[in-house]
C-alpha cells in the first residue's frame, strides 16, 4: 500500500511499480550538466573503469578480461574524506537526499535501518558508444561489499536504449536525464547496463552504506 502521508519533497518523481522497490527521482538538469563538464574538463581523474576483482588475482592481467565485462571512463570522488570533492558534489547530494528521503517516504521500513551513509565515495563514468556495464551483477556479493544498504544512480544525459535491465522486476529504467534511481544491493535487484551502439551515456552511480557495519568489514 502506498503511503498517503504528504510527500517530503517537490521533486518530480518516476513512478516504478512499487512491488519493484527502486526509487526514481528528477533532479534538475544543470546539476547535470555541471558533472558533465566537470568531468570533460578534468581529463587528468579519468581513469579506466573497473570492476571488483579478488585481492589474491594478477590485476595486471585482468584488465582484458574486465572490459568483457564493463567497459567505460570513470572519475571518482573521496566523499565524504576530500573537501575538494564534497565541494563538487555537493548540489548533486542535496538532491540524492531529497531523493533518499522519497524512497523512505515510499518505503517506511527503510527508516528503521540502522545509519547509513555514503563512505565509498561516488564515480561519474562516461560509456561512449558500444560501452557498457555486459553482465548481469549486483551490488553486495562478499566481504568487500558486505556493508553496502542501497545503490543510486543518475543518468546525467538522455540516451535512448541506454538505461538500466533488472531481471528479477522484468523492468529496464530509461536513461533520462537527471533520473536518479534507487534500490537495494542485494542479488534481489541483479542488473545489466543496456548498450547504446550510437550514443555516448553518463551516470553517477555509488553507494550507501551501513555506517558501523562498515568499521567491521573495512
Amino acid at each position: 500500500m502506498l503511503n498517503q502521508q504528504k510527500r517530503p519533497t517537490n521533486l518530480p518523481l518516476h513512478n516504478f511499480p512499487i512491488e519493484s522497490f527502486i526509487g526514481g527521482t528528477y533532479i534538475p538538469e544543470k546539476v547535470c550538466d555541471d558533472l558533465i563538464d566537470y568531468f570533460e574538463s578534468h581529463p587528468d581523474r579519468q581513469t579506466q573503469g573497473k570492476v571488483n576483482a579478488n585481492p589474491n588475482e594478477d590485476l595486471e592481467n585482468l584488465q582484458q578480461e574486465r572490459n568483457l565485462v564493463k567497459k567505460s571512463i570513470d572519475m571518482g570522488f573521496d566523499i565524504p574524506s576530500n573537501p575538494e570533492d564534497c565541494e563538487v558534489m555537493n548540489e548533486y547530494f542535496k538532491y540524492l537526499n531529497m531523493g533518499i528521503a522519497e524512497y523512505q517516504h515510499d518505503y517506511p521500513v527503510v527508516k528503521n535501518l540502522e545509519r547509513f551513509g555514503t563512505i565509498e565515495g561516488v564515480n561519474i563514468q562516461k560509456y561512449n558508444p558500444g560501452d557498457g556495464f555486459y553482465e548481469w551483477h549486483q551490488e553486495r556479493n562478499g566481504w568487500p561489499t558486505a556493508s553496502r544498504c542501497l545503490v543510486h544512480m543518475t543518468y546525467l544525459n538522455d540516451v535512448p536504449d541506454g538505461g538500466t535491465n533488472f531481471y528479477f522486476q522484468k523492468l529496464t529504467t530509461p536513461a533520462k536525464k537527471g533520473l536518479t534511481v534507487i534500490w537495494p544491493s542485494d542479488w534481489t535487484h541483479v542488473h545489466q547496463g543496456q548498450v547504446s551502439k550510437t550514443h555516448t551515456k553518463y551516470i553517477v552511480t555509488g553507494w550507501m552504506n551501513y555506517l558501523e557495519a562498515a568499521k567491521f568489514y573495512g
